[in-house]
């Protein structure tokens, strides 16, 4: 059964893979082929070690969605890296493996994550996601609000909308 919990530094390696094949599955046609296929799971696996180590110094928390014995997704959430006003928390990250998609677990992270910023009292947070990602419809479903756009540059320069969310969906 499915299950949400707390990211263990034994989860580096599976949360390096999901990252690139995330990334792969998702960002193809948006992000360069170049920085795709320069996505390296070991590099990232040993970023990953180090950050569960020190997990928490920063104030990230990392939840994974477990099912059928291993990580299939991840949610990582924290204090706004940014100048935000208003939006004390941030979700960084939300992946959920391609093959697993349409069976809640993106929504289940999302609400782990929210309830832990809520918990810390850093609502309302905001989620940057790219323009031009597929899945920014499923960030306007699960109730954020349209705040702002930047342009940064992975590659080449995109547009990043956030989205705001005060509080957090009911739990599935």
């Amino acid at each position: 059964m499915a299950a949400v919990r707390r990211a263990e530094p034994g989860d580096a390696a599976a949360l390096a893979r999901i990252r690139v094949e995330t990334w792969r599955a998702t960002y193809r046609g948006i992000v360069p082929d170049a920085v795709l296929d320069g996505l390296d799971v070991g590099e990232s696996r040993a970023r990953w070690e180090r950050t569960l180590k020190g997990e928490g110094a920063s104030g990230l928390h990392v939840y994974v969605m477990e099912d059928q014995g291993g990580p299939v997704g991840y949610v990582g959430v924290g204090p706004e890296r940014g100048s935000l006003a208003g939006h004390p928390g941030e979700v960084f990250m939300l992946y959920v493996e391609p093959g697993q998609h349409g069976r809640g677990f993106g929504k289940k992270l999302l609400c782990r994550g929210l309830s832990d910023l809520a918990g810390r009292g850093l609502l309302p947070a905001v989620v940057w996601v790219l323009h031009d990602n597929p899945a920014r419809s499923f960030y306007e479903h699960m109730g954020g609000q349209y705040l702002t756009r930047q342009h940064i540059e992975i590659g080449q320069p995109l547009v990043e909308d956030a989205y705001s969310f005060t509080a957090w969906p009911a739990e599935p």
